[in-house]
């Protein structure tokens, strides 16, 4: 029979400790090295009222009932992290409502009402989602003008759908936002982000429905930096030609996007700022479309791994003309 290890947090050698500010006692993504702590134990941690930052992830068995009694006590509470909790469902959840920065990363099971009842959502800063499978639209409808939000990642939550985009519109101090890895959005549904004036990064990884055209967004979004449509399969040359047109960005993933072509990248040739780019996977590209990557001299990082279309003697004339460039290759 499995013998699950002993949990590393120990509650009660904690109690102590009623001064601390910080307190990270996270777990690891070892389902069974997480088990040993309880509801009870949390009871320990409840004279730590001057806490401002909490880290409880990956604990599988703590419910509301452990919770709760414990989130009551911290007034101070600004950071908390507690995802990874794989049975936590949500319902009766009492988030402090102090906390700007919550992380429920990887809650499976958690459902919608744990973001429609969680109170003073106008003081988070930063909210991170990814990966609670069980969220629908409802939880963004719940998310509606929110223009403090700084930081917010839904990625990897299938329900999320182009009309839930809508309903956050009005967040328009978002400086971070994933929409990675989903089947539902679209070229469509980007025209909600439009409002977002003060993104900085926004990472549509993985959106099989992402075309391209929907990216005519991209010039109302001043202030990015950061673009990822890495492993959008069928996103084309028209994607590049509205990126090209973002004269401030510094990174920009395009691994394995087989359908754009050398006339796409040749839209690039004006991101005069662009630190990093990655075309690995590309199989479309060939050494006619490097010509129009030679003046892009701010470049420090350069894949070019798997394309095959691509010859070592044009890559090496590319390296020549940026020196200060790492490029990959295979």
């Amino acid at each position: 029979t499995h013998t699950p290890p002993a949990p590393l947090l120990r509650p009660h050698v904690l109690a102590p400790l009623t001064s601390l500010v910080s307190l990270n006692a996270n777990g690891s993504r070892n389902y069974h090295a997480n088990g040993g702590v309880t509801n009870a134990g949390l009871k320990h941690l409840e004279g730590m009222t001057s806490l401002e930052s909490l880290g409880l992830f990956g604990y599988h068995s703590l419910r509301p009932a452990g919770y709760n009694p414990l989130f009551n006590k911290l007034k101070k509470l600004k950071k908390l992290e507690m995802g990874f909790n794989w049975q936590l469902k949500g319902e009766s959840l009492e988030i402090p409502t102090s906390v700007v920065d919550l992380n429920l990363m990887e809650s499976f099971t958690l459902q919608d009402v744990a973001i429609i009842e969680l109170k003073e959502k106008q003081r988070l800063r930063k909210l991170n989602l990814f990966y609670c499978l069980k969220l629908t639209d409802k939880s963004l409808e719940a998310l509606a003008n929110l223009p403090e939000l700084e930081y917010l990642n839904l990625g990897c939550i299938g329900a999320l759908t182009n009309d839930g985009l809508q309903h956050l519109e009005g967040n328009t101090g978002l400086k971070f936002l994933s929409l990675a890895d989903n089947d539902n959005f679209s070229d469509a549904g980007l025209i909600h982000l439009k409002p977002m004036t003060a993104l900085e990064e926004l990472n549509l990884w993985s959106t099989p429905n992402l075309i391209g055209q929907g990216l005519a967004v991209l010039p109302s979004l001043v202030q990015l930096k950061t673009l990822n449509l890495a492993d959008c399969a069928n996103l084309t040359d028209e994607a590049l030609r509205h990126a090209g047109g973002s004269g401030d960005l510094e990174n920009l993933y395009l691994d394995n996007c087989t359908m754009i072509t050398d006339a796409g990248l040749s839209k690039l040739s004006d991101l005069s700022k662009l630190k990093e780019l990655t075309l690995g996977g590309c199989l479309g590209i060939t050494d006619s479309g490097l010509d129009s990557l030679h003046d892009l001299k701010s470049l420090e990082y350069l894949d070019l791994s798997n394309c095959p279309g691509l010859t070592r003697k044009r890559i090496a004339k590319l390296e020549e003309a940026l020196p200060d460039c790492d490029v990959i290759r295979d």
